[in-house]
């Protein structure tokens, strides 16, 4: 949890279900497609899956603040970065 229970910090492999869960005390909208307590939230992400309730203002794209990745070269692109886009690969 940080910035007070605003935002979470997920690891790889983390249940949409439990990060909302945990989440849950923020008025902050989440995404919530269905069967939430079985995708993970980088499926998710990489979905732009949102659901019926985040409408299009709410939805994965919109919620995260950055995202933290490791190509399969072995290549680490932080989004926060401000020269992540000088990271990625030609």
């Amino acid at each position: 949890m940080l910035d007070g229970g605003a935002r979470a910090r997920v690891k790889p492999g983390t249940v949409l279900g439990h990060a909302n869960r945990v989440l849950a005390r923020t008025a902050k909208a989440r995404p919530g497609p269905g069967e939430h307590r079985h995708r993970c939230v980088g499926g998710v992400l990489a979905n732009n899956s949102g659901g019926m309730r985040c409408g299009v203002v709410a939805d994965s794209y919109s919620t995260v603040r950055s995202v933290t990745f490791v190509l399969p070269s072995g290549t680490v692109i932080d989004t926060a970065s401000p020269d992540a886009a000088d990271d990625s690969p030609g």
